[in-house]
């Protein structure tokens, strides 16, 4: 029974902030976990983006993305720390497999102040990736997730958009995600 305590999994772990100083609060909340059942293997930044929806009466927040390899005991530790950490708006933490190689297409539509030269060539380097994006159903893609939303903002059912139920379910559990992670709106936004 031991061994399945100390046995190590890797977690990707999405943390909305209110400022743009992750290296802090990574310190903060891993400073009392022990270096050898816990451990940050690949961090991303996505960004500043404006929310779906207010949290917490924020219209926008930093995302932040760090795959960590850990126990159980430390993970509910971390778990804990994050839900106690003042300045994390809302955060996601999931079971995956491996680190991603390369970068999700919510990372390449950074909103911060970019000139026209860097913008040209995120252009053209988005231009060659998004053929290889269109078939990714992932939270991490909002622009494939906004085409199976109907204008009400709901899910398209299956005899509509032609996806068998196994896709479907897939679907249904990204766009929630999305929904939750303030990606997606859950209802239209009335202005007034």
């Amino acid at each position: 029974m031991k061994e399945k305590a100390s046995e190590q999994n890797i977690y990707e772990c999405i943390v909305i902030l209110n400022h743009n100083e992750i290296e802090n609060v990574i310190t903060t909340v891993t400073n009392d976990l022990n270096p050898k059942d816990f451990s940050i293997l690949h961090k991303e930044t996505w960004g500043k983006r404006s929310l779906s929806y207010k949290i917490l009466k924020n219209k926008a927040g930093y995302y932040f993305a760090f795959y960590v390899k850990a126990n159980k005991e430390s993970l509910e530790n971390f778990n804990k720390k994050l839900r106690m950490h003042q300045d994390i708006m809302r955060f996601l933490l999931l079971a995956t497999d491996d680190v991603p190689e390369r970068t999700p297409p919510i990372a390449r539509d950074i909103s911060d102040d970019v000139d026209s030269d860097q913008k040209k060539r995120q252009q053209n380097a988005e231009s060659e990736i998004d053929s290889e994006d269109s078939g990714w159903i992932s939270f991490k893609n909002p622009a494939l997730l906004a085409q199976y939303i109907s204008d009400l903002y709901k899910i398209l059912p299956r005899r509509f958009n032609g996806l068998s139920s196994t896709q479907q379910r897939i679907l249904k559990r990204e766009i929630n995600l999305a929904r939750f992670l303030a990606i997606l709106p859950f209802v239209p936004v009335r202005k007034k």
